[in-house]
């Protein structure tokens, strides 16, 4: 980006006022890392269920700065949606809180986010939420199971016996994983999808590139020339030129 000459100007005087000592960083507020940070959404993560798929939509995240330990926290909020067998079971929005330490790289002027977590992951009930009976999947896969006190059996039955009811391998699984639904319990749908909704974020943050590169705006510019690290404040991000 071409800088107009009255950002030359400020630049200049900035870095000016750095060499003397009476500018010794510049803050970046909260309201300004998310004006950067909006943009960025909505975006999905696909993962797979047994005998169907699930995706987790990040509609909007919200910037919060952690300043006793040094991190960016964003929380994001998500609509989680599960299909099995083309057939809706489950939909929730969620709240998701993703944390990560700023760090710049001073050779190649560029800020990146490393260290990044899944802090929390907590089921929201409202009115969109979705939580569809397993009976009539469970009727197809096992065609001879009725009503009643077989599937009262088949409910409270222990995972490792459900093969002596249904076949192996696969089936085994889905009819496993279908039955999590019987007791029309959104929570512990939630909890049981955690770990595969940690692991395809860190997947995620895994292979893309996460780094911000300085030079889009004068103020960057002023920290691309004389920066020398970045740290989460009270209520912002600092660039210290010191």
């Amino acid at each position: 980006m071409t800088l107009s000459w009255r950002e030359k100007w400020k630049v200049a005087v900035c870095g000016l006022m750095i060499k003397t000592g009476r500018l010794t960083y510049d803050d970046y507020t909260t309201q300004e890392l998310q004006a950067l940070l909006t943009p960025l959404f909505p975006r999905s993560f696909p993962f797979d269920v047994p005998g169907g798929k699930a995706r987790l939509t990040i509609t909007e995240a919200q910037v919060h700065c952690q300043e006793e330990s040094n991190r960016l926290a964003l929380q994001c909020f998500a609509e989680l949606n599960i299909t099995v067998l083309d057939t809706p079971l489950y939909r929730a929005h969620v709240i998701v809180v993703i944390s990560g330490t700023p760090v710049y790289d001073i050779q190649n002027h560029v800020i990146s986010i490393e260290d990044l977590k899944s802090d929390a992951i907590q089921l929201v009930n409202d009115n969109y939420a979705l939580l569809n009976d397993t009976r009539s999947l469970i009727r197809q896969i096992v065609p001879g199971l009725q009503l009643g006190k077989s599937l009262t059996e088949f409910i409270s039955a222990p995972l490792l016996n459900i093969a002596s009811i249904a076949t192996t391998g696969k089936t085994d699984r889905l009819l496993s994983y279908l039955r999590l639904y019987l007791d029309h319990n959104k929570q512990r749908i939630l909890d049981y999808h955690k770990p595969e909704i940690d692991a395809v974020l860190q997947r995620h943050t895994e292979t893309q590139d996460l780094s911000y590169a300085l030079g889009g705006h004068w103020r960057e510019d002023v920290f691309h020339r004389w920066g020398k690290q970045v740290f989460v404040v009270n209520g912002g991000l600092r660039f210290s030129f010191r």
